[in-house]
C-alpha cells in the first residue's frame, strides 16, 4: 500500500472530497510571473495580509520558522510568516502554507500566544487538521507535498 497521493487535481482528497481546480485567469495564482509553489505562495500571503520575512537560520534554535500576528497602523490584524534562510524550496513552500493556514484558521491562539507568535518545528508531521488545510493551500501553489503538517511550539 503506498502513502503518496494521486494527483489532486484529478482525484477527490480522500480526507475531505475536495478536487483542486484551476484558479482561473483572475487569480494571483494564473500569474506568469510566479513560476514556482514559493512564489504563488508569497503571493497567497500578500493578498491575506501576511508578510513573509527570512529568519537568519542562526537564530531559529533549530525551528523551521514561526507565526505570528501584530496589528498595523490603522489597526488591523496582520499575519506575519517567518521562515528559517537555509531550507531548501520545497520545505520552503511547505512550511509557509503551514503558517498561512494557522494565520488563516486560528490567529485567536497566535493572539493569545506570550510573545505573538509561535514556532513553526521542522519535522513534517502526519497531516491532521489546520495541516490539512496547508496541505491544500501548498497543492493549489503547485507544490507536490505529502505533508504540509509541522509542530507548532509555544515559548
Amino acid at each position: 500500500m503506498t502513502t503518496e497521493r494521486p494527483d489532486p487535481d484529478t482525484v477527490p482528497c480522500s480526507v475531505c472530497g475536495v478536487v483542486l481546480k484551476d484558479a482561473g485567469s483572475g487569480s494571483v495564482l494564473a500569474d506568469p510571473l510566479l513560476t514556482t509553489p514559493v512564489a504563488r505562495l508569497c503571493a497567497v500571503a500578500l493578498e491575506a495580509r501576511i508578510a513573509v520575512l527570512d529568519l537568519d537560520s542562526d537564530s531559529t534554535d533549530g525551528l523551521a520558522g514561526a507565526v505570528g500576528v501584530g496589528v498595523d497602523q490603522e489597526g488591523e490584524l496582520r499575519g506575519m510568516v517567518a521562515l528559517a534562510d537555509d531550507l531548501d524550496d520545497a520545505m520552503r513552500a511547505d512550511v509557509l502554507a503551514f503558517g498561512i493556514a494557522v494565520y488563516i484558521s486560528d490567529s485567536a491562539r497566535l493572539v493569545r500566544a506570550e510573545e505573538g507568535y509561535l514556532g513553526i518545528g521542522r519535522d513534517r508531521l502526519a497531516e491532521t487538521g489546520i495541516g490539512h488545510l496547508a496541505w491544500h493551500i501548498a497543492r493549489s501553489c503547485g507544490s507536490a507535498t505529502t505533508s504540509a503538517t509541522f509542530e507548532l511550539v509555544d515559548d
